[in-house]
């Protein structure tokens, strides 16, 4: 009697896809990120609370363990969603966020490169005289002024 049961709950879990996929795969939507946790957190409360019968004399007057057990894991579990939900940052946000960094500074780079005195073209409405100082191939000094407008 009780493995057509399990066996029933076992395939409908699965025809859920709450079962058989990887993390990752189920966390497209957040609403199944947070159901997902709260299933979790009810079902290992409900273990725990069907562990601590093995502890007591009369396993029989103690059934109440298993719902208090149920009812702890399901608001651990509703906390760990919400935190995953609202708390943790997106992964492809976070990747795009660095590939624009990366992005930067390989520009920040290839401009050094081009420009090794790290001058920059100054645009401004006010002329201005802009001293140069820098050494040549050979080590000497090499003194300048620039006129900008």
């Amino acid at each position: 009697m009780l493995k057509p049961i399990f066996l029933r709950l076992v395939l409908g879990l699965c025809a859920f896809g709450l079962l058989g996929r990887p993390f990752e795969a189920q966390a497209a939507s957040k609403a199944k990120v947070f159901i997902l946790t709260s299933t979790y957190g009810v079902m290992t409360g409900t273990l725990a609370g069907l562990a601590s019968l093995a502890f007591v004399q009369s396993p029989g007057k103690h059934g109440r363990n298993v719902a208090i057990g149920a009812s702890v894991g399901l608001y651990a579990g509703i906390l760990l969603g919400a935190y995953i939900v609202y708390l943790t940052p997106d992964p492809k946000k976070v990747k795009e966020k660095r590939q624009k960094e990366k992005l930067k500074e390989n520009e920040k780079e290839i401009e050094s490169e081009e420009n090794p005195l790290n001058l920059e073209p100054q645009r401004s409405e006010i002329p201005r005289l802009v001293p140069l100082v820098y050494a040549d191939a050979k080590g000497h000094p090499q003194v300048g002024i620039s006129y900008s407008f």
